[in-house]
């Protein structure tokens, strides 16, 4: 139980783990990459799985900027993110699976 937790703030910072071992942090904080929305709308279902699936590129893409060698970026904005989000998913990764 004492690593759950480490592997979104290792996309920014990949030296998370090391810091909380050696006693350097005590807490590990990741930037907030979700979009400005009322709070009606961010509870819908829909708005839900978007946010969550603009959550996970915004790590993937941090992942991918230290699988090519260089540094986080933990200045991508979510707008930046929502445009690759789309890019590499298209519209049809928001469309239902299922019947209602």
């Amino acid at each position: 139980c004492d690593v759950v937790g480490l592997g979104r703030p290792t996309t920014v910072n990949p030296e998370a783990a090391d810091s909380l071992l050696t006693a350097r942090q005590n807490t590990l904080t990741v930037p907030d990459a979700a979009l400005p929305m009322p709070g009606w709308l961010a509870r819908t279902g829909r708005a839900k799985s978007f946010l969550s699936a603009l959550e996970l590129q915004w790590h993937n893409t941090q992942l991918h900027r230290l699988g090519a060698g260089a540094e986080p970026d933990p200045t991508v904005g979510p707008w930046i993110t929502a445009l690759r989000l789309l890019k590499n998913n298209g519209v049809d990764a928001f469309r239902r699976r299922r019947s209602a």
